[in-house]
């Protein structure tokens, strides 16, 4: 325009830049511009400089001449003072008023009341709203604050000290007081920083001093005392000792004429001693080769790898001893179209339950291979008569309860059905994910305190999916892990819907691998048995 100013219209009003004083004023409603929004590229000046802008509302002409920067800031008052955080009024801690601004003389408050807010005033009658403040506290700001609207200032928690608090104001066209409103006042410091306070702790300081060396004084002459009558006393245990040592003398000198007597019994009893260890080193020996021709005995009568694998092609057994014989077995055979697999868990550990697993592979034996039984649930349950009979059980109070825990599968491949019966232990079936629990029957092959009655027999349609396992406890009762806890069955179950997918002998290698990595260097507890099939 013909001031060498640069006009910009917006939808809140109008902006017009000096480019000389590099100021920037904003006309509004409040200033006669009342349609606020202007349209794109219409505006126009006339030959007398007046500028026409157009806008939603219609034509609005602007005239340079009437737009006078007003000379007169605001006139500024501090027109109270409160405290921050808290309903305490300031009036409790007011002694005097000045009549002249209404604020408070000589204003002193405690440490605890630093929080304080500021009210104050800057009145001007052309456009009241663009009115701005600047303030700032001596003997805390550095600087004065930038411009703000708001007419009230908050300090918390001012330290002790005298303050002089400034506020200044300006009107729409930015001319500021000349000279800023001010109120001094001050925060009176914490007892424990007053001078008083300070000459009694160097007082109590020093009068502390002065009774610790009076103290030492009397306790060096108590200590030189007590030393004197000490040497005294232990002048005469040193003339006592060496009378005592004397005595000692004479008996150390018959003791020693007793040691070696001691000593040619010792190596007496010494040879005897090797004598007796290298025969129990003998016996131990003989007994080892025992349980190893056990081993040899049981490894024969449970089915060889190869045997297994013309029957069940798809297969992986682990099978992990505790000791050098095991209470666990496994046992496969195959009629016709039918095959019969089962895992068992004996009573007992080490040469005991080897010698029930040797019994319980003849006797499956006999009832399957001889007599052609192919229910599952029959063949548990003559397991269980013949077992009774061979170790003679009665049921009485003081005879042993051998037996074992036992979960048996008859596959008939032809119609696509699998039996299942157990004696304690369960069959797993991992079917699209999804694994489905069959429950032996809670008794075990062998005398037991419960009632007897008829094993019961699964009969399950086989998909061509489906992922079999039979197992012992062994694997979910072995300690080990962070807190050496068990392994248990949830987790047991878990691993197994982790692997189904896998290839047999890559589930068997993940098994392995989990249960030495679980157990670390615990000793293993049990005898580990898990077999995995699929008919496929």
């Amino acid at each position: 325009d013909g001031k060498k100013s640069l006009w910009i219209g917006h939808e809140k009003g109008l902006n017009r830049i000096d480019v000389l004083s590099q100021r920037i004023y904003y006309y509004g409603s409040s200033d006669g511009f009342l349609p606020m929004e202007t349209n794109l590229n219409a505006v126009s000046m006339d030959a007398a400089n007046h500028i026409w802008f157009g806008t939603v509302g219609g034509v609005v002409k602007y005239f340079p001449e009437n737009d006078i920067l007003n000379p007169d800031p605001p006139k500024t008052y501090i027109t109270g003072i409160r405290f921050s955080g808290t309903d305490v009024s300031i009036d409790n801690y007011i002694k005097q008023i000045d009549s002249v601004s209404g604020l408070p003389l000589d204003l002193k408050l405690p440490y605890y009341r630093s929080s304080l807010i500021f009210d104050f005033i800057g009145i001007h009658y052309t456009i009241p709203e663009m009115v701005k403040y600047q303030y700032k506290l001596d003997g805390y700001d550095e600087q004065w604050s930038e411009p703000v609207s708001q007419n009230f200032a908050e300090y918390k928690k001012l330290p002790n000290g005298h303050y002089r608090f400034l506020v200044k104001a300006c009107n729409s066209d930015g001319i500021w007081n000349p000279d800023p409103v001010a109120f001094s006042f001050q925060i009176k410091p914490p007892f424990w920083k007053t001078p008083w306070f300070v000459l009694i702790v160097i007082a109590l300081g020093v009068a502390v001093v002065v009774e610790i060396i009076r103290y030492r004084e009397r306790k060096l002459q108590e200590d030189k005392r007590i030393l004197e009558q000490k040497v005294q006393e232990r002048t005469a245990q040193i003339e006592q000792q060496k009378n005592e040592i004397e005595e000692k003398n004479e008996e150390l000198q018959q003791q020693q004429l007793e040691i070696l007597a001691q000593r040619d019994e010792i190596e007496r009893q010494r040879d005897i001693a090797t004598q007796q260890r290298d025969q129990i080193a003998l016996q131990k020996k003989e007994i080892t080769d025992s349980i190893h021709y056990a081993s040899r005995i049981q490894s024969a009568i449970i089915p060889s790898r190869e045997t297994v694998l013309s029957v069940l092609p798809k297969h992986f057994i682990l099978f992990m001893p505790r000791d050098i014989v095991s209470g666990d077995f496994y046992w496969v055979t195959k009629h016709d179209h039918r095959i019969v697999i089962a895992a068992a868990d004996c009573t007992g550990h080490g040469v005991p339950g080897a010698f029930m697993s040797m019994l319980g592979v003849t006797l499956l034996n006999e009832i399957v291979n001889k007599e052609d039984t192919f229910q599952a649930s029959l063949i548990l349950d003559k397991l269980r008569e013949n077992v009774k009979s061979t170790l003679s059980q009665t049921g009485k109070e003081d005879e042993a309860k051998d037996g074992m825990d036992i979960a048996l599968c008859v596959a008939d491949t032809q119609n696509k059905i699998l039996q299942f019966a157990g004696a304690n232990n369960p069959l797993y079936i991992l079917r699209e994910g999804e694994l489905i629990e069959y429950k032996g029957d809670n008794m075990p092959i062998g005398i037991h305190a419960g009632e007897e009655r008829p094993f019961t027999n699964h009969i399950i349609e086989v998909q061509s999916d489906d992922k079999f396992y039979i197992f012992s406890d062994g694997f979910a009762d072995q300690f080990g892990g962070p807190e050496g806890s068990k392994f248990k069955t949830k987790p047991f179950k878990r691993l197994l819907q982790q692997i189904y997918t896998y290839p047999m002998e890559k589930q068997h290698e993940i098994l392995f691998d989990t249960f030495l990595q679980w157990k670390g260097n615990l000793d293993q507890v049990d005898d580990v048995l898990v077999i995995g099939f699929c008919l496929k």
